[in-house]
């Protein structure tokens, strides 16, 4: 502020009002420096009166020192007569007042010139910035405590803004801000995906099953605010998320880690269904043997009996060789029940290992062994297939699947001739390549409501034999990763026998 005047005229109404009507303090000086006027502000601060202050130097009155290092200030008079210019305090300066109060100010002081441009005084205004340093001492408290807040946030916190295409369809969002426990929780590093695109940051997003672009980019438009648990394909985590929008088109999220939580419980829930098998498993062992074993005992003690009784007969021979097959085929029984028993037992308790089969081999092996193990019937087993190799991914428990599968057709079949056709081919489903293998026979056939169960362990109506054998079956193709089910051998007519299709994967 320059002000060109003619001389000082304090009697001027004019300029006494204008001086005096200032809300900032003002101190007017002669080039001296020796005070003419104070208006009533400056009289508060500086605790002199106007009438006590005139004629003064002004370093008497306009005490100054930094408030740092508590020297005194230069007299900024002085500064402005030499400068000519206007010229400000600097920062950190505080006024002592009459009473040694220290105030915070700032001020400025400017040259009064004559007409002639010459310098003829000097007028400072300043005022108390005590409040305005509280204020901002406030902000500054306010916004370390937020620092402090956000920076040691148990969960992560991040801030971003979405992109959307022409259409207003949102396809990608920014990184704008995000706290310590973010870094902590994703692995990613602040400075390197501020200002990124997710897309950039984590390539993978747009492949995951959750669609997490268009879920944030709704938020971010609608301001609903939405809680869930999802899991994050590219970090491979689980994160319990909260998330919402306080402005059009931005959103932010505030998440935990609950991996550990999620795979903690998966594992109770897998050691629960482990705890159920095994259970269920025991108590199968229990009734099979509390039942099939003493039924061929029981067998065995009635052919016994029949014998000794016989021999005290004519007949007695005959009647003795008869129950000599029955144990026979009583002891058989109870040989393949104990071969089954062990067999599923190390399915369940082991994890088998596969490899290359020539399938053809072993169903020569279960045919001649289920005619060895039932002589005394007149079986037709036929085997249909273009030629030998067929080779699968199986192992060796590929022979108690055709055996138990003959055995089956064998057992449930009243027909004078027994007649089997093994129907070999190659067949593709779901993109991959099976060796197929169907067991038609001529028996009583299976109803159409037991065809979904017949493979099922736990089926009561099985212990008798078919139950354990197919489920073992069920189980060891299950391993192969392959298929297995049952139809009717003429298609809607079960009395005419039935079809057990095997589905086991080709070796490629």
């Amino acid at each position: 502020m320059v002000n060109k005047i003619k001389e000082f005229d304090l009697d001027s109404q004019w300029y006494f009002t204008t001086l005096k009507s200032i809300g900032d303090a003002v101190i007017a000086t002669d080039k001296e420096g020796k005070i003419l006027f104070l208006n009533s502000v400056a009289e508060s601060l500086t605790g002199w009166l106007s009438n006590e202050a005139v004629g003064l130097p002004l370093e008497k009155v306009f005490n100054i020192i930094n408030e740092e290092t508590l020297e005194k200030v230069e007299n900024p008079v002085s500064t402005v007569i030499k400068t000519g210019k206007v010229v400000g305090l600097a920062n950190h300066t505080l006024l002592i007042n009459k009473e040694g109060k220290k105030i915070p100010i700032d001020d400025s002081g400017a040259p009064i010139q004559n007409e002639e441009g010459d310098i003829i005084g000097v007028v400072l205004v300043f005022r108390d910035i005590s409040e305005r340093r509280q204020a901002r001492r406030t902000i500054l408290k306010a916004e370390e405590d937020y620092k402090k807040l956000f920076n040691s946030m148990v969960a992560g916190f991040a801030h971003h803004k979405v992109i959307f295409d022409d259409n207003g369809k949102p396809i990608d969002y920014v990184f704008l801000e995000i706290n310590p426990a973010f870094e902590k929780f994703t692995g990613l590093q602040k400075d390197l995906i501020i200002g990124k695109k997710v897309t950039e940051a984590l390539p993978g997003i747009v492949d995951s099953d959750f669609d997490w672009i268009g879920y944030y980019g709704e938020v971010s438009l609608t301001g609903e605010r939405k809680s869930f648990e999802q899991y994050f394909e590219p970090l491979d985590k689980w994160y319990s998320v909260e998330v919402y929008s306080s402005e059009k088109g931005y959103f932010t999220v505030i998440f935990t880690d609950i991996t550990r939580i999620k795979r903690t419980e998966q594992e109770l829930k897998n050691s629960e269904r482990k705890y159920r098998e095994a259970y269920n498993r025991g108590q199968f062992y229990k009734d099979l043997f509390a039942h099939d074993i003493n039924n061929i005992l029981q067998n065995v003690l009635s052919s016994v009996d029949t014998i000794l009784l016989a021999n005290e007969k004519p007949e007695g021979k005959d009647i003795s060789d008869d129950m000599l097959k029955t144990i026979t085929e009583q002891v058989n029984r109870g040989a393949k029940l104990v071969s089954n028993v062990r067999s599923l037992s190390e399915i369940d308790d082991a994890k088998i290992v596969l490899g290359e089969i020539e399938s053809f081999n072993f169903i020569e092996k279960a045919v001649k062994y289920v005619e060895e193990c039932y002589k005394e019937k007149n079986l037709k087993i036929t085997i249909d297939a273009e030629n030998r190799s067929y080779n699968v991914i199986a192992n060796e428990l590929i022979l108690d699947v055709f055996e138990n599968v003959l055995i089956n057709a064998v057992k449930y079949n009243d027909n004078t001739e027994i007649e089997i056709i093994i129907k070999i081919s190659k067949e593709k489903k779901d993109k991959r390549n099976f060796t197929k293998f169907e067991f038609m026979d001529n028996g009583i056939g299976i109803q159409e409501e037991r065809k979904q169960n017949v493979f099922e362990r736990t089926n009561r109506k099985s212990f008798n034999g078919m139950g354990l054998g197919l489920s073992l079956v069920n189980h060891i193709i299950s391993k192969y990763e392959g298929h297995i089910w049952v139809e009717d051998r003429v298609k809607n007519d079960y009395t005419k026998g039935s079809n057990f299709v095997i589905l086991i994967p080709e070796v490629t």
